[in-house]
């Protein structure tokens, strides 16, 4: 932050962080700078998916689905795309769109590791997927 003060991405990260490390209230102001520095009329869809993400994580459902819907219509078809969008999904708690694109991330190369964060137990606690995980090189 230091060498790129606002830059999106290190603030996604810094909020998932602190996050995962069990501070949400450290997260949820890091989540909402990264909301007010990722605007929806941006052109990159990176930057699309870390807003959606960070909305997603201060449920603000319609805002998410918003922004993950322009992310789609703009980004590029791929793995991932498709695991940004399956994780969007996943925090929302709309578990047939995010175990949609966990699949399509998965056959697009997308490494199974990379569904072990705990925001993804919803999906690995379906038997399919969780047998799908398995199968794949790197679980």
């Amino acid at each position: 932050l230091a060498l790129e003060p606002g830059n999106v991405f290190t603030l996604l990260n810094l909020a998932d962080a602190a996050n995962l490390a069990g501070r949400p209230e450290e997260a949820a102001p890091v989540y909402r700078e990264v909301v007010r520095q990722a605007s929806l009329d941006a052109t990159d869809w990176q930057v699309l998916s870390a807003r959606a993400q960070a909305q997603a994580h201060l449920k603000d459902g319609p805002g998410a689905v918003e922004t993950v819907q322009k992310m789609l219509r703009i980004g590029p078809e791929g793995a991932q795309t498709a695991y940004d969008t399956s994780l969007i999904y996943t925090l929302l708690g709309q578990r047939t769109a995010a175990l949609y694109n966990a699949r399509q991330a998965l056959r697009q190369g997308i490494a199974p590791r990379l569904f072990t964060l705990p925001w993804f137990d919803p999906l690995r606690s379906d038997p399919a997927f969780a047998a799908e995980l398995r199968s794949r090189p790197g679980s």
